[in-house]
């Protein structure tokens, strides 16, 4: 397995204020971004994730995080398209709801350029569990190896009509990796962690689980027809 070092040195040179656009709180998410993205690609190498499901071509793997009732998930696909096409979807948030398969709510709040953004996610009351929302800063790293990572951090949109009835989720780490294989064909990467807030039925820590492997068969399903 590389090294944390090797793995840092992937990583281009950290943003600047011009980066941001002049904006230190865009620059504070952006380095937030960049230091959970190495953490991301640590937790991708290690070899102690458990297999969960395996079908439909998408394989869903678990570890445990310390403290959380919640397993850590990993899902992994190949797709017939390119990495930077693969990328590009996550932006087209009208392909974020239909691909999600939960019912959330997801807005943009905010764009900052087409590699970082703020977007509102609200998945919606089920299993007599309440709404969960979060506001998230979207930053997207072109890695020096020709790959490509997105990564999510929980922020503060204060001037922004929030579900009241929702209670707030915290993205422990939220990330994707897309790795170029072929001219049309990529691998799509997986990692979340989020802590739900409040007392959470097994059958919704369940299902929230398994969500992870509908959703990137979901997407798979999209980017090919």
């Amino acid at each position: 397995m590389e090294g944390a070092g090797e793995i840092a040195e992937l990583f281009p040179e950290a943003p600047t204020l011009e980066d941001a656009g002049g904006d230190q709180g865009v620059l504070d998410h952006m380095l937030k971004s960049r230091e959970d993205g190495i953490k991301f690609m640590e937790l991708m190498k290690k070899d102690d994730w458990k297999p969960h499901t395996d079908k439909n071509g998408v394989v869903l793997e678990t570890r445990e995080y310390e403290g959380s009732d919640l397993l850590m998930s990993k899902v992994t696909t190949e797709v017939n398209v390119s990495a930077t096409n693969a990328l590009k979807a996550f932006r087209d948030f009208d392909l974020m709801r239909k691909v999600d398969g939960t019912g959330a709510e997801i807005k943009d709040v905010k764009s900052i350029d087409n590699a970082n953004r703020y977007y509102y996610y609200c998945i919606p009351s089920m299993f007599l569990v309440s709404a969960r929302d979060a506001f998230n800063f979207a930053h997207e790293i072109e890695l020096e190896d020709d790959s490509y990572l997105l990564m999510l951090i929980g922020v503060d949109v204060p001037d922004f009509d929030r579900n009241e009835s929702a209670v707030e989720m915290k993205v422990t780490i939220m990330g994707a990796h897309f790795e170029e294989l072929d001219d049309d064909k990529c691998r799509m990467t997986k990692i979340a962690h989020v802590d739900l807030g409040g007392s959470i039925p097994t059958t919704f820590i369940n299902w929230m689980i398994g969500a992870n492997h509908t959703q990137w068969k979901n997407l798979k399903d999209e980017l090919e027809s």
